[in-house]
């Protein structure tokens, strides 16, 4: 069996287990790496050395990964994935051993890393959907959009999937019918996202239930909102992807609200996975120590 067969048959299994579509594409990303490596360094069978992995093969993927300067948080990314694989392949009857199960994750010291942007930042963000050469309509869009990232904090995968009657204005809130791990949630709106989305639901050209739309499509992809974000990057200077807006969102109604409500409205499962927003950012820690430093 080559490993495009065998990668295929995991990612069926993963989405059959209810992985969403980026884990899952995330997972087959990071293991044909490993079965490039098994190529290019181990003169593996070409497309077909997967299957023939030894627990040796994967050690000294381990230490190659080390010797290339590779982060602790990303090897662990990968033998997570790897774990997963032939934890499957094992299980599917490919292979009579489960050669990743001594495979053990670097220890790393437990920091937050999430990003969120500063009021400035998104002022400036903000402003540079004026600055382009878009038609007014354009505008309005960009900045329908922005505005539920920011007020109500939404994953682009339930943005894009908005249709108008989980638009509720006069409720004030926002119905998302699949969110992550296909869970059903109401987000409240605020008064200048009702605004904005008025304005640009008015000026739709486009028949269809999807809320944002493309001039030639009654949906926005993902990678359109995802287009729309890089190019404000580039003019404002403001390195925050579509997710950080999310965390922008999250920060401050964790601070307002408490973490218990912020976790309610940004749909996890486990309050841990919210707590991140209430703990000092990596850019603070920074901050505070310039604070105290010392001229030498």
């Amino acid at each position: 069996m080559t490993n495009a067969q065998v990668l295929d048959r995991y990612i069926q299994h993963m989405l059959g287990q209810g992985k969403s579509e980026t884990t899952v594409s995330n997972y087959a990303t990071d293991i044909c790496l490993f079965f490039d490596y098994l190529e290019n360094e181990r003169g593996a069978t070409p497309g077909g050395g997967g299957l023939q992995a030894s627990r040796q093969d994967l050690g000294e993927y381990t230490q190659y990964l080390k010797i290339a300067e590779r982060a602790p948080t990303s090897i662990n990314r990968y033998m997570a994935a790897l774990r997963s694989f032939y934890a499957f392949t094992f299980s599917a009857g490919l292979m009579r051993l489960n050669v990743a199960d001594k495979l053990k994750s670097f220890s790393v010291q437990k920091q937050n890393l999430a990003k969120w942007g500063t009021g400035n930042e998104i002022g400036r963000l903000i402003d540079a959907i004026d600055t382009q050469q878009l038609s007014p309509t354009k505008k309005i869009l960009h900045k329908a959009i922005i505005s539920v990232f920011l007020n109500s904090g939404l994953r682009v995968s339930e943005l894009v999937a908005l249709t108008l009657p989980d638009v509720d204005f006069a409720g004030q809130r926002i119905i998302v019918r699949e969110g992550k791990n296909d869970k059903y949630r109401i987000v409240p709106m605020t008064k200048p996202e009702i605004a904005r989305l008025k304005e640009w639901i008015s000026l739709r050209k486009r028949g269809g239930l999807y809320v944002f739309q493309s001039e030639r499509s009654d949906q926005l992809s993902v990678r359109a909102v995802q287009h729309i974000l890089a190019k404000l990057r580039e003019i404002s200077g403001v390195d925050l992807s579509v997710h950080q807006l999310r965390h922008t969102f999250a920060k401050r109604y964790a601070d307002a609200n408490g973490i218990g409500a912020a976790a309610e409205v940004l749909g996890h499962s486990n309050i841990n996975t919210t707590r991140v927003y209430t703990a000092p950012s990596m850019a603070q820690h920074i901050a505070n120590a310039n604070r105290i430093a010392t001229e030498v």
